[in-house]
This record gives C-alpha cells, structure tokens and sequence, in this order.
C-alpha cells in the first residue's frame, strides 16, 4: 500500500538541521560578544573612583581673553566737551580679584568749581552702579577724584569704565576701555 504523506528527504533533513546550528552559534557568539562588551562590576567601580578623584578642569573661554597687567596702572583719558577735563589716572590694582576692592583716582581740571565727579563700570555680564568720588588731593577748580568699589564679577572681555563730571561750564561723559 502506497502513502499519501511527503517525506522529508535526508538532504532535507540535513539542511534544516545545519540551520539550526547556524542560528544556535550566530546567537551564542552575539551573547558571548555582548558579555564581553559590558564593563564588569569592578571596572565600574575603578571608574567611579577615578572619576571622583580627579576633578574636572573648567572649561577655557572662548576665545582666550588676553591678560592684563598686575597692580597699578596708570592712563590718561581727554574730551573737548564743555565741562570738567579729565586728564591723568589710574586703576589700582588694574586686575582686582572678585570680591577685592579696586580704587580709580582721575585729575580734572575747569575754569569753574569741579562740583560732582562718578565713574560707572561694565563688565562681562555686569553695569555697575555709579561710584561716587571725592576730591582727595588739589582744588577744586583742578584736582585729584577718588572712588571705590567692590569687584563682583568677571572682567575677561568687557571692562569698560565711563567717567562722568559736572560743574557751571557744563557735564562731561568719557567712555574708555580697559581690556
């Protein structure tokens, strides 16, 4: 008696079972390759110590600012508005440290009495409040202005003081850059 049903061959047989053992091994070797992949508990626990042991450096600006001198410095700033002259100063220390105090002296000279002197700093991210001078040295009809302040903020690409000055002739206003 004859059978309805198909057989598989041995070719077939054979075949099939070969495939099998190509996807038993391609999956064993991508399981194997992951393992491998994978830190082990103890290497990401040396990280972790490396990490916390070594601080990050801080990023440098971009661009790098130049530097400025150290201590005193020394200017001379003019106008030929109506008003008060300002002539020669200086910033000390031109490069103050946040939180230090900078003091900036400025002569100036009028045919009638200096009556109010004040400077106003810019900074990177900052407009200061005006700084009130007082004459410290002179008269005034020709002497040397004084005002202080407190740094609190960065000054690596805008450092910009404006000089202001009043009397009978008229005010006067000077920009100068510093950096």
């Amino acid at each position: 008696m004859k059978s309805s049903g198909k057989q598989a061959t041995k070719g077939q047989i054979t075949s099939a079972f070969i495939a099998i053992l190509v996807i038993v091994g391609a999956t064993a070797f991508a399981w194997y390759w992951m393992q491998k992949q994978a830190p082990t508990p103890e290497e990401l626990q040396t990280k972790q110590r490396q990490a916390q042991a070594e601080p990050t450096p801080p990023p440098t600006p971009t661009p790098t600012p130049r530097p400025i001198p150290h201590g005193k410095w020394g200017f001379g700033i003019s106008t030929s508005q109506p008003g008060p002259k300002p002539g020669r100063g200086y910033l000390d220390p031109y490069d103050p440290g946040r939180g230090s105090k900078q003091t900036i002296t400025l002569f100036f000279t009028d045919t009638q009495p200096v009556q109010k002197v004040w400077a106003t700093v810019k900074t990177d991210n900052k407009v200061h409040p005006p700084i009130q001078f007082t004459r410290i040295n002179g008269s005034d009809l020709g002497g040397e202005w004084q005002g202080s302040w407190t740094v609190d903020d960065t000054y690596l690409y805008t450092y910009m003081i404006t000089f202001e000055a009043e009397s009978n002739n008229g005010k006067t206003k000077v920009e100068s850059l510093f950096r």
